[in-house]
């Protein structure tokens, strides 16, 4: 059993919001981490890599209301646990309706609909090998409903979590959102 002594992680962030059009947005970040792990056994074992992740999202309007929000992000070169997570990425897909002065929205969500999500990683021990493949549930339709109740145009500060798997609404302070309905289905 390895134990892990010490995990240091030095990175670079670079976010770049672009507004192509008045009705197209594109935003992406840039990430690069060095990550240095020393592991406890007997002599002392360092290993360290640079690894980089990106992530783009593109938000189209369209007229009356609508509008799709393509979102994907790839990982590469980065550890799990003590050892070597190999590439991975996924796309995901929103599609949103605002009705009634903005008030009521109407969402569909397809998470990873193209089932690019595979995790996956190598163990390299001493004399021993092995390659691990672990498929998860990550394919899934959302369908949701908001109602605000505040005066005005939609308060956009609240915050989004993601809990199991599955999103999350998080409703903050005085706001109050009615009937939010999210329905996580997998399919194969």
């Amino acid at each position: 059993m390895k134990n892990i002594n010490n995990n240091r992680n030095v990175f670079l962030s670079l976010n770049i919001p672009v507004k192509i059009t008045k009705w197209w947005e594109l935003s992406s970040s840039l990430t690069a981490r060095y990550t240095t792990i020393e592991i406890k056994e007997q002599p002392v074992r360092k290993i360290a890599k640079l690894s980089q992740d990106v992530w783009a999202s593109n938000r189209i309007n369209f007229l009356k209301g609508y509008f799709l929000e393509i979102s994907g992000i790839y990982s590469r070169n980065s550890f799990i646990g003590i050892y070597d997570l190999n590439s991975q990425g996924r796309i995901d897909i929103n599609i949103k309706k605002s009705f009634l002065k903005d008030k009521l929205t109407a969402m569909v969500s397809l998470g990873d609909p193209f089932n690019l999500y595979k995790i996956s990683w190598d163990v390299k021990e001493n004399g021993f090998t092995r390659q691990v493949y672990r498929r998860l549930a990550t394919r899934y339709i959302s369908i949701g409903l908001t109602y605000n109740f505040s005066s005005g145009k939609k308060q956009t500060d609240r915050e989004n979590v993601e809990t199991a798997g599955s999103d999350a609404l998080c409703l903050l302070c005085h706001k109050c959102y009615f009937l939010y309905f999210l329905l996580g289905c997998f399919f194969k």
